[in-house]
């Protein structure tokens, strides 16, 4: 088996492509799933960080809600005790019939 400059450019051809064929597949050669698991953590931190702010913005809309409704509540005990006759004293029926809602709930049954 003589080498002729044929041989010699075949054999470098043939080489050439294996080293490249080699190549691609080291540059894809993944065998612990590192691509994958980074990219699923990208994945999780992106969702986590879209569920965080929805919670945020829930929690501070409720916090915002209930300091309008103590404001409100507050407006309104005060009006009440400004109120012409604020200060005289319920009346013993008014009391009585609170009291009996008050002990058989909101269906306000009067039966003792």
């Amino acid at each position: 088996m003589k080498l002729t400059p044929e041989r010699l450019v075949a054999g470098a051809v043939g080489l050439i492509v294996a080293l490249l064929i080699l190549a691609a597949l080291a540059w894809n050669f993944d065998p612990f799933d590192r691509r994958k698991n980074a990219e699923q953590k990208a994945a999780n931190a992106t969702a986590q960080a879209t569920t965080s702010e929805s919670v945020a913005k829930a929690v501070d809309s409720h916090h915002t809600e209930t300091i309008v409704i103590r404001e409100r509540a507050d407006r309104a005990i005060q009006t009440v005790e400004r109120a012409p006759g604020a200060d005289d004293p319920v009346p013993a029926p008014v009391l009585d019939a609170w009291r009996i809602g008050l002990r058989h709930g909101a269906a306000g049954s009067t039966d003792d």
